[in-house]
């Protein structure tokens, strides 16, 4: 599992288990800097807030502690 710069977006991100996680530094989805979760099947309810899974402002996770637990909590919620 290596980390993969997508030069489309200039994000960074992988790929875990059929789930996307990265960073981006913000483009026409949302035009700030942005964690997401992008499960490969879409899901339903109120943690996914975006056409490919889930995102949030980094300014709103505040460091890379909030980002962290927005990714396992993406991870757990995708697996249930």
């Amino acid at each position: 599992m290596d980390p993969v710069l997508w030069p489309e977006h200039f994000d960074i991100g992988i790929s875990v288990d059929a789930v996307n996680y990265g960073v981006s530094a913000g483009e026409s989805y949302l035009q700030e800097p942005y964690a997401y979760i992008g499960p490969h099947q879409p899901r339903s309810g109120t943690f996914w807030n975006a056409p490919f899974g889930a995102a949030r402002p980094v300014a709103a996770l505040t460091d890379t502690a909030g980002i962290l637990r927005f990714f396992r909590e993406g991870r757990d919620r995708a697996a249930g």
